[in-house]
């Protein structure tokens, strides 16, 4: 009885020591798969924060503030410096020129009067005395 009960006690260890190693060896592989698992779900949740709010947002947000100094600024230009300028620019330069043009017209006018006046005094002295003769 000895012998059986030994084997019996031996059987009854070497199951006992299966069931713990599969216990042991489970824990184990279930602790590594669940580190595993919240490592990952981790980076994924630190990449959101990256990528979401610091990488996008903060681009986004960055962009707007550009786009909208940008329209300001082409605003100005554009309107203010730029096409109210160009206008004022070019109606003031045609208003100088056109005095200037009417001045010299005005003044070749009666120039040109004067001389009409004095080419007609000399046409008259020539026929007068060459009518004379």
């Amino acid at each position: 009885m000895s012998g059986q009960t030994e084997y019996g006690l031996g059987e009854g260890l070497a199951r006992a020591a299966q069931a713990l190693q599969a216990v042991v060896a489970f824990g184990t592989q279930e602790r590594i798969l669940a580190l595993v698992v919240r490592a990952a779900i981790g980076g994924m949740q630190w990449t959101y924060r990256i990528v979401e709010k610091r990488l996008l947002e903060d681009s986004l947000y960055g962009l707007g503030q550009v786009v909208v100094g940008a329209g300001r600024i082409t605003y100005r230009i554009v309107e203010h410096e730029g096409l109210e300028g160009i206008l004022r620019r070019t109606a003031r330069a045609i208003l100088a020129l056109s005095r200037g043009l009417q001045r010299l017209h005005t003044g070749r006018l009666r120039h040109n009067v004067l001389w009409v006046a004095a080419s007609l005094i000399f046409a008259v002295l020539a026929l007068t005395l060459c009518g004379q003769r």
